[in-house]
C-alpha cells in the first residue's frame, strides 16, 4: 500500500487522524521519508500539538537542511508559540534559499508584525508582491494582502487599514457569520434605514467592546438592529443599545431567532470602523456603556467598608501564548511593592489568577464579580465604581474605557495594535505609558489621583 498516497488523500478530505496514521506507517517505511514526516508536523500543527510539530520538522530539515518550505514550517510553530525573535532568521534563512518562497516571506512579516516592527513588516510583505510574475502561479496571496491591514493599523493610517483589516473576515478567529439558507449581504452606511442589519462579534471580550464604540454610528443610518454577542456581553448591550435587539448566540451554528427576525444584512463587529473611523477626528473617544445601577449598589456595598477612600483597580496579565502573555505580564509583588506608598485600595480585575495570590500582597480579590463565568454586567459595575484602572494590555483597558473609568496602561515592547501605535484614539481617559518602570507608574497614579492631568 502506498501509504503517503493514502496519507495525502485522507489529509485533503480533511481526515486529519487517518492521514496522521499513513504518515506514520509511510516513515516506518522509510525513516528518511521527510516529505511524510514534514506532512505528519504539519497535521500536528493543525491540531495544536506543537511540540511534536517542531520535533518533527527539525527532523524532515535535518534530511533535507536546504528545504525552504520545512523552515517556514519551523518558523511557523515559533510563531505560534510566540517566539517571534527565534522566528524571524528561520524565515530569513529558508528566504535565502527560495526567495520566491512566499510562506517565508509571509510569516516573517507577521513575526515583526507582533514584535512591533511595522516598517520591517512591510518590506516583507512588498518583497511578497515583488516575486516575478513567472513564479506567481497558483500562489495565494490573500495573506499578505490582509497582513497589510497589521501594518497600516500599527502606523493608524486609518483609511487604508480597515479596507485591508476587512480582507481578513473569515480567516482564523475572524469567523464569518451567516443567517438562514442563503449569503446576506453585507451592511453599509448607504443601504435604506428600513434595512433589519445584525451586527455579531468575532473575536474576544476586548473586540467586542472595542469594535462596539461603533455602534452608535449605526443607528444614524438604520432602524433596525439586531446585535449578536457572546452570553457574557448581552447585559452590556442590552442595556447600553435599548433600541436593539441583543442576542447571545454567538457561539450557536443555527440561532432560533433568525427564523422569525428574519434579518436582511449583516456586519461584524470590526467591519463597522470601515465606516465610522477612517480618520483621526472620527473617533469620539467617548464611553458608551451604560451600567446596572442594581449591580453598582452591591458593588458600591462591597468597596465602601474598605478603609482608604480612593479605589484602584489593577490588571497585572493579559493574552495567551500566541498573543504575547509572556510581554503583557508583570508580578503581582513588583507592582504591589512600587505601589506600597500610594493611599488608595487595590482590587484585582483579573478573571482568572491560577496559583496567584494576589491577597498576599494586599490586593483585593472579589471572583463574585470578576469571575470568567460572570455576566460581564458585574465587571462594568466594578470599573464605574472605581476612581482608577492600572493595567497591562487586556481587555479590560476597553472595558475601562467604554465605561468612562480613567485608566493607565502599561503597555508591553512590541504592543498590539489595540493599545500601541502613537496616540490612544478609542478612549479619552485611556493614557498610554511607553517605556515605563513601575516607580514612574505609582508616580502618575499618585498625579491621576491628585487631580493632575
Amino acid at each position: 500500500m502506498d501509504f503517503k498516497r493514502a496519507g495525502t488523500i485522507a489529509w485533503r478530505r480533511g481526515d486529519l487522524d487517518e492521514a496522521a496514521r499513513c504518515f506514520d506507517a509511510a516513515i516506518c517505511d522509510d525513516v528518511q521519508d521527510w516529505e511524510s514526516i514534514a506532512a505528519l508536523a504539519s497535521i500536528c500543527l493543525d491540531q495544536g500539538k506543537l511540540g511534536q510539530a517542531y520535533a518533527l520538522y527539525a527532523n524532515a530539515a535535518r534530511i533535507d537542511p536546504t528545504n525552504a518550505a520545512i523552515l517556514a514550517d519551523i518558523g511557523r510553530v515559533l510563531i505560534a508559540w510566540g517566539e517571534y525573535e527565534d522566528a524571524l532568521p528561520i524565515f530569513e534563512r529558508a528566504h535565502r534559499i527560495d526567495p520566491h518562497n512566499l510562506a517565508a516571506i509571509n510569516n516573517a512579516a507577521m513575526a515583526c508584525i507582533n514584535l512591533g516592527r511595522a516598517d520591517d513588516a512591510a518590506r516583507w510583505l512588498q518583497a511578497g508582491r515583488d516575486i516575478p510574475l513567472e513564479h506567481q502561479f497558483n500562489a495565494d496571496f490573500s495573506q499578505v494582502d490582509r497582513n497589510w491591514a497589521f501594518v497600516h493599523l500599527m502606523r493608524q493610517d486609518w483609511a487604508k487599514a480597515w479596507p485591508a483589516f476587512d480582507l481578513g473576515m473569515g480567516c482564523g478567529d475572524r469567523v464569518e457569520r451567516n443567517y438562514g439558507s442563503y449569503l446576506l449581504p453585507r451592511w453599509s452606511p448607504d443601504m435604506a434605514r428600513s434595512e433589519k442589519v445584525v451586527i455579531y462579534g468575532e473575536q474576544g471580550i476586548g473586540d467586542e467592546l472595542l469594535f462596539g464604540s461603533c455602534i452608535p454610528d449605526v443607528f444614524e443610518h438604520c432602524d433596525n438592529v439586531i446585535i449578536e454577542t457572546m452570553p457574557r456581553l448581552v447585559g452590556v448591550f442590552s442595556r447600553s443599545f435599548p433600541q436593539a435587539t441583543v442576542y447571545g448566540t454567538r457561539y450557536e451554528d443555527e440561532p432560533e431567532w433568525v427564523a422569525h427576525e428574519k434579518p436582511t444584512s449583516r456586519s461584524s463587529m470590526g467591519q463597522l470602523p470601515r465606516w465610522f473611523r477612517g480618520r483621526e477626528g472620527d473617533f469620539p473617544g467617548t464611553p458608551y456603556i451604560r451600567t446596572n445601577s442594581v449591580m453598582r449598589a452591591a458593588v458600591k456595598g462591597i468597596l465602601d467598608p474598605l478603609p482608604r477612600r480612593k479605589k484602584i483597580g489593577i490588571a497585572w496579565s493579559g493574552g495567551t501564548v500566541r498573543t504575547g502573555w509572556q510581554e503583557r505580564r508583570v508580578p503581582i509583588e513588583e507592582l504591589m511593592r512600587a505601589f506600597a506608598g500610594i493611599d488608595a485600595e487595590f482590587v484585582s480585575l483579573q478573571h482568572s489568577l491560577g496559583d496567584e495570590r494576589p491577597e498576599d500582597v494586599g490586593v483585593h480579590v472579589f471572583p463574585m464579580i470578576t469571575h470568567r463565568a460572570l455576566d460581564y454586567e458585574w465587571t462594568a459595575a466594578l470599573l464605574a465604581e472605581l476612581d482608577l484602572v492600572v493595567s497591562v494590555p487586556t481587555a479590560v483597558v476597553h472595558a475601562a474605557g467604554a465605561v468612562g473609568t480613567p485608566s493607565l496602561v502599561m503597555l508591553n515592547e512590541h504592543a498590539q495594535w489595540r493599545c500601541g501605535g502613537p496616540s490612544m484614539p478609542w478612549w479619552s481617559g485611556c493614557e498610554v505609558m511607553r517605556d515605563w518602570t513601575l516607580d514612574g507608574v505609582a508616580a502618575r497614579i499618585e498625579e491621576k489621583l491628585n487631580g493632575a492631568v
